[in-house]
């Protein structure tokens, strides 16, 4: 029974490892080195030999949230270089199946480190251990270590040698993280003291603000509610126009002339009625007077008094 519990333990173990997701590394080297960064990360306590190299950054919104480190053990009595070179591991949103590895120039002896990540977050500052200047004479290592802050606020070391003190902590990165490095390296000297690493400076990226769902729902919720407000509005003052259109329309107010019978002066009065009036039709409200037409059938006109009438009243007619 024993026997067979263990063969059962064995066969899960193996089938946890074949399904533990693996992760996909790959070196960025300078492809991204136009990445732009926010600031710069620097530290007092570097070393004097060598020069600043070339950057290489993680790319767009990828964050280092790991590292490595090229350290050469203890020599006993050759010539010790100590850490040589730190390599940052970059990923994306947390997501550490697919990532990216920048480390500038690097120093040439020494093996490198498993890497080291963040619990969670990304790295924020740093820390190098230097041992400073031996003399003409003596055996120069620089730096021999370093430590990163996570933005979750773990302290991660790397397995350097413990010649010479930490100094101060770097400045921290606000609003994102580390996403590039710049090493100041001592090249090979040939037989000659080497120190390799010397110093390092870290690039620090801002953070894409991203507006989160609760935010975009209540701004545009807002928005929705003046657009709608608005629509109302009009729609609210385009009615009382259309209202009042309709009221001017039904009162339908006009001028008619009319002509006092014998004088034939004229009189303008305002008429109004709910419905149009027929085309060419002459209505007066004066219980005096009467329209023009009637005057054709008047007794006693002549014909050409009657046409003479008519002439005039055509002439009034035109000029109204």
């Amino acid at each position: 029974m024993a026997n067979l519990l263990g063969a059962v333990a064995v066969l899960a173990a193996l089938s946890g490892g074949l399904c533990e997701e693996k992760a996909f590394l790959q070196r960025a080297g300078a492809a991204f080195s136009n990445r732009e960064y926010s600031s710069l990360l620097t530290v007092n306590n570097g070393e004097r030999f060598g020069n600043w190299t070339w950057p290489e950054m993680c790319p767009d919104e990828f964050f280092a949230v790991g590292f490595s480190v090229r350290v050469e053990s203890n020599q006993y009595g050759s010539d010790d270089t100590a850490l040589n070179g730190i390599r940052l591991i970059c990923s994306k949103d947390g997501n550490r199946s697919f990532l990216y590895s920048i480390e500038s120039h690097t120093g040439y002896f020494g093996d490198w480190s498993p890497p080291q990540y963040c619990p969670s977050g990304v790295l924020t500052s740093f820390q190098i251990r230097v041992e400073p200047h031996q003399g003409l004479f003596g055996d120069d290592t620089a730096v021999n270590s370093i430590k990163f802050r996570c933005s979750s606020n773990p302290t991660l070391e790397g397995t350097g040698m413990d010649w010479g003190e930490y100094g101060h902590w770097s400045q921290e990165c606000h609003g994102g993280g580390i996403c590039g490095i710049e090493s100041k390296m001592e090249e090979y000297q040939y037989g000659l003291d080497d120190s390799s690493l010397n110093d390092v400076r870290f690039h620090c990226c801002a953070r894409a603000q991203r507006i989160s769902d609760e935010y975009m729902f209540s701004h545009f919720s807002r928005h929705y509610e003046i657009t709608l407000h608005l629509f109302m509005s009009l729609h609210e003052k385009d009615e009382q126009l259309r209202s009042n259109h309709e009221m001017l329309s039904s009162r339908n107010e006009s001028i008619l002339p009319c002509r006092t019978p014998g004088t034939g002066k004229a009189l303008q009065l305002r008429q109004r009625s709910t419905k149009p009036p027929p085309p060419r039709q002459k209505i007066c409200t004066d219980s005096t007077l009467k329209p023009s037409w009637t005057l054709l059938q008047r007794p006693g006109l002549t014909s050409p008094q009657q046409r003479k009438f008519i002439n005039s009243e055509h002439a009034a007619l035109s000029k109204l």
